[in-house]
């Protein structure tokens, strides 16, 4: 499928839906990064990283986590992230500080002291045995950690996050600012909810500055519809609204049913395709929706591996068959969002005239 090139365009006239608030049972932090076209194979790998980091900060403030409170979902063009059920503010803990051996040099101690900006008195001797000495005492400092509130904890721990995505996920990267920014794809937008209320935060990196947003935008390619939604079930429900379905699973499991459906009506076949170009296809589409188109009648005195080799590899087409095996010279391809009028003949023309032209070069 063809890329949209990301230079600019007239922006279309923009609506912001808005969903209702829910109080939810205890607070949901909604997370989406806007990047330009995503590779398929990396999109769900990014977004499992982004949640592992986030998630690794918020349970080493002694947050407990378990894996039913996080979900992360990705699309050729956002990663997403949610974590449900936090509190407001981290528990108030200690730390233990280990100082110098009890007879260490002064030096040693005062460096202690000052490095910690407390005193003596602030320190309590604790035994440490040691093999050569068993009744070795060293000096400790329990320092109090008050509580702290979460909003504002977590945009230092989000940008952190977003920083180390290329490291996680090593993949090639590109510069798209004026500075030496570089990321997978350019991205475009932070959208950051915490607790039902938009978070307040900036990511600003090496030519690249963002300011968090409070609002989502729709598949870029059928309209320019923009809402807002501070909680997952929210999201989910105005993102498939504006065509974007953020499950990957559910998209390749859409494009199969649709693909089993289309071919029993028009053949009473039911040909599975293959899962390796599913899940890629899954990945290339905010939105799938099916197409079929034809090819000339000649290309069928081609190898049928080779006119898989063509249609699958480098069209990420479906070749269709009868029910009895027998190639077709009709294909099933994935657009990205429904349009009105006639889009979708539009599309099925210009796919047909790209891989009649593939296949006289086969």
């Amino acid at each position: 499928m063809s890329q949209k090139k990301t230079t600019a365009k007239t922006p279309l006239k923009s609506k912001i839906k808005t969903a209702k608030v829910k109080a939810p049972a205890g607070a949901e932090l909604l997370l989406e990064l806007s990047i330009e076209e995503i590779p398929s194979a990396y999109q769900q790998k990014l977004a499992q990283a982004l949640a592992d980091m986030i998630a690794e900060k918020i349970t080493a403030h002694q947050i407990p986590l378990d894996e039913g409170q996080i979900a992360c979902f990705s699309t050729p063009r956002r990663l997403i992230v949610a974590i449900q059920a936090l509190p407001l503010k981290t528990p108030a803990s200690t730390e233990e500080i280990k100082g110098p051996k009890q007879d260490a040099p002064a030096q040693a101690m005062e460096g202690f002291l000052r490095a910690n900006n407390i005193e003596l008195a602030d320190c309590k001797l604790q035994s440490t045995p040691t093999g050569k000495d068993p009744q070795a005492q060293s000096y400790f400092y329990h320092k109090k950690i008050p509580a702290q509130n979460l909003q504002t904890l977590l945009p230092s721990w989000i940008n952190e996050a977003i920083s180390l995505l290329p490291q996680k996920v090593p993949s090639k990267t590109m510069r798209f600012t004026a500075g030496d920014f570089y990321f997978i794809r350019p991205l475009r937008a932070i959208m950051a909810y915490f607790n039902g209320k938009p978070l307040k935060g900036t990511f600003e990196q090496q030519g690249l500055k963002l300011t968090y947003r409070d609002v989502s935008r729709g598949n870029y390619l059928v309209n320019n519809d923009m809402f807002k939604a501070s909680s997952l079930r929210d999201y989910q429900k105005l993102a498939k609204k504006s065509q974007i379905m953020i499950d990957a699973d559910e998209r390749k499991d859409t494009i199969h049913e649709l693909a089993i459906r289309m071919q029993d009506e028009a053949f009473n076949s039911h040909h599975r395709l293959p899962e390796k170009l599913l899940k890629e296809v899954a990945g290339l589409c905010e939105y799938p929706h099916l197409l079929q188109g034809l090819f000339d009648k000649k290309f069928l005195e081609l190898p049928v591996f080779l006119l898989e080799s063509v249609l699958n590899y480098h069209q990420k087409h479906f070749l269709l068959k009868d029910k009895h095996g027998k190639a077709l010279n009709q294909f099933l391809f994935v657009a990205n969002g429904k349009r009105g009028g006639d889009g979708d003949q539009t599309i099925i023309n210009g796919n047909e005239r790209v891989l009649n032209a593939r296949l006289e070069d086969a």
